[in-house]
């Protein structure tokens, strides 16, 4: 068994499909999978030597599944991803080829090339998610930049893709994947458990970078998203309470409330237009 990386997934409605399409490879690399079910999904064949399945019994959310499960890694790094992932074929082989970059700098966690089936844009952070940038996304600005940089995200929102030429230190890199130092890991406390759906790895890389490590993005080691993601309903109720949570942790008061203020105006404006919109302040103003 390779000590060097483990693979938590936080498995909800595909962690079949994730073990058919990646078991196979991950198994060849001789590395361990370790299965948070927040959905008591009970798959008879996720129990053997290479896997350590754990049934939540509940839905604990994304970074409290993770936080659970993490103490049977006794690996050097964990790679953390959706159950809606596939990895490439020559992923693990890039990872191995880079290892020792990776353990040599002040490298805490490292962010790869995801490729969504739904979408070209590939956002990585140029900088801390902050207010102005979610009021950015509150705006008529991201459409209007989005005309003009179809094949780049949006380009005033400071998200830009990085081609596979593009290796770099970055700010912040895709949540469905990626691979931190546990040690690291373990230091920071983890995920922060407040966070239920969403901003849960934003407000992690924070913390990474705060604490004065790197965050690297490695553009040749691919992996392709089939987002079983929905914004709506739920999803979209415990996006908005990340939201708060986020804003209250690392800002202060007034600036939070000027935030709300701001998106409460801009969803009731939209909402004139929208019957969407309208049922989406009702999530927004929910009791956090």
């Amino acid at each position: 068994m390779d000590t060097r990386i483990d693979i938590i997934v936080v498995a909800y409605k595909n962690i079949q499909r994730f073990m058919k399409k990646n078991y196979s490879l991950i198994s060849d690399n001789n590395i361990r999978i370790i299965i948070a079910d927040n959905n008591n999904n009970n798959i008879k064949e996720c129990r053997n030597d290479n896997v350590i399945y754990v049934n939540m019994g509940a839905n604990m959310g994304y970074g409290t599944a993770v936080n659970r499960v993490l103490k049977y890694s006794k690996s050097k790094f964990v790679m953390i991803c959706n159950d809606d992932i596939v990895f490439k074929k020559d992923f693990f082989t890039t990872i191995y080829r880079e290892m020792e970059f990776y353990e040599r700098g002040n490298i805490g966690l490292i962010g790869f090339n995801v490729i969504s089936e739904k979408t070209e844009r590939r956002g990585l952070h140029r900088q801390l998610y902050s207010i102005p940038l979610i009021l950015f996304h509150f705006s008529i600005f991201p459409l209007i930049l989005s005309l003009f940089s179809r094949g780049n995200g949006y380009i005033g929102g400071y998200e830009t893709i990085h081609y596979h030429k593009s290796s770099k230190y970055v700010k912040g890199v895709s949540g469905s994947c990626f691979m931190c130092g546990r040690d690291i890991l373990l230091g920071l406390g983890g995920f922060d458990e407040k966070f239920f759906l969403t901003y849960e790895e934003t407000e992690l890389f924070r913390r990474v970078l705060k604490a004065g490590y790197l965050i690297y993005y490695e553009s040749s080691a691919i992996v392709y998203h089939k987002h079983g993601f929905s914004a709506s309903g739920i999803s979209l109720r415990e996006s908005y309470r990340s939201m708060h949570v986020y804003l209250e942790k690392h800002y202060p008061k007034w600036a939070v409330i000027s935030a709300k203020l701001y998106i409460f105006i801009w969803l009731s404006i939209r909402g004139l237009f929208s019957k969407k919109k309208r049922n989406e302040i009702k999530y927004f103003l929910l009791k956090q």
